[in-house]
Parts: structure tokens; sequence; C-alpha cells
């Protein structure tokens, strides 16, 4: 008698035992949840982030979503946000959804390019995130020369230069500081969601002054990388947001003396 209970104190034991470890795993799945709800740097081996916003850009979106998918940068993902456009630009991106370095995320309406580089960053997983604008593009090397200058910084600034979709002539533009866009650099993503950085989203232009700004007053340890011919080329042409005109553009590439470095 005494035996068979022992029996069943064993049992229950063992089953009591049994319940602490699935209830321990629950917490701990729990936790990690939460600390990814809460902005925690989630662990992953992707060195960069690349965010491309686009809308309507089916004549360009080739070259810009190239340009990110060509980098030498092995550890990087290219995020595609489309921002609910209405020509063939979508159908041109999802040629490439078979490849596992690229998300495309396709928005139900448009709510502009803050809101939707926002969108970018919250499904980033990279250490540090980049930008490229849907009619821009960047040297293959950009990234991983950018990288190589990352250590314990929360930014390296880059070079970026300009010119128009009339030629391959370009010009370098001057430095951003505080204030300017955001394409030239690499950004810490950590370092983004301690601050709960983001882009405005309540103007058609001007909400990567914004993000750059709030970034630059939380004073991140900064690196620039030197010039080397590596670029980000910034193109301006009609109908973007920025809206240059013919005349305008034709006078920018007259004066653009610089031919695109091999």
């Amino acid at each position: 008698m005494i035996a068979k209970i022992n029996k069943i104190f064993k049992r229950l034991f063992i089953f009591f035992i049994f319940l602490s470890l699935i209830q321990f795993v629950n917490c701990e799945n729990d936790e990690k949840k939460d600390n990814n709800q809460d902005g925690t740097q989630e662990k992953s081996n992707i060195k960069v982030s690349v965010i491309i916003p686009v809308y309507n850009s089916a004549e360009f979106i080739e070259r810009s979503l190239g340009s990110a998918l060509e980098q030498t940068l092995k550890e990087i993902e290219i995020i595609v946000v489309d921002d609910h456009s209405t020509d063939n630009t979508l159908e041109i991106i999802n040629k490439h959804k078979d490849d596992p370095r690229l998300k495309i995320i396709a928005l139900e309406k448009n709510q502009g390019a803050g809101i939707a580089r926002n969108i970018g960053m919250k499904a980033a997983v990279g250490e540090f995130i980049g930008f490229i604008d849907s009619d821009d593009y960047a040297d293959k090397r950009f990234y991983e020369f950018l990288y190589k200058y990352s250590k314990d910084k929360d930014m390296v600034r880059g070079i970026f230069v300009y010119g128009t979709n009339l030629s391959d002539k370009i010009r370098h533009h001057s430095e951003y500081n505080i204030y300017g866009g955001t394409y030239d650099s690499i950004w810490r993503r950590e370092f983004i969601n301690k601050y709960n950085i983001q882009y405005g989203v309540d103007r058609k232009v001007g909400e990567d002054v914004i993000f750059r700004s709030a970034f630059m007053e939380k004073n991140p340890r900064v690196a620039k990388a030197p010039d080397e011919g590596i670029y980000y080329y910034y193109k301006r042409r009609e109908g973007s947001l920025m809206n240059f005109g013919k005349d305008y553009l034709k006078n920018e590439d007259n004066v653009s003396y610089e031919q695109k470095k091999k």
C-alpha cells in the first residue's frame, strides 16, 4: 500500500515539474514578444536594411531596385513599400519577389512617403537602415563601403552626387549635417528605436529633414566616409515630389560637369 502511494507521489511530482517547464518556456516566449513590441533590437545577421518607398515609379523603379539588389554587401535586406501605386510599379517590383533579400509591402491606400518609410523601418531587422528614393540609385559598393566605418557609430555619412536623367553628368552636393535628406547615410536602428525617431507625416516634401534633425539632436556618434568615388546618385526629374521643370533640368544638366566615375 505504501509502495503504491509512493509511486503516485512520484508521478505527481514528475507531472508538476513538467508543467513548470512548460510555463517557463511560455514566459520566455512572451518576454521576447514584449521586447520586440517595445522596439528592442532584434538579433539578426542583417547589417543594413535598405528601404525604398515607391509611388507610380514604373519608369525608374527597375534602376533603383536593381542598384539595391546588386549591392556587394551580402548581409542586406531590401524593403520596398509601395504606396498604393496606380501604374504598373508593383508589377515590376513583383518580378523580383523570389529574391530572399527582398520584402515587398503593398499599402492599401496612398499615405505619403513619410509614412511609407516609417512602415519600412518597423519591418526592418538590420543593424543599420539606409534609404533609396525610387528614382535614385546607389553604387553597388555603397552600403558595404559605409558599413566598413560603422563600428561604435550611430550614423555613417556617405557622399551623394546629383544630376538629371538627361545624361550621366553629375555634381557633388554640399554635405548634409543637421538638416537635409537621409539617403546619403546609414542609421543605427537601435538608436532610431531608442528615441522613437520617425519621418514627418504631415507634409508633401521635407519629411526627411524632420528625421535627420531629430536624429542629430540626440548627439549620435557619427563617422564620415572618405571620397573614394562610391556615391549615392540623386536624380532630379519632372514629375517627382520636388516637381522640377523642363527648363530647370536642362540648365542643371548643362552646368553638371563631372562624368560618372566607373
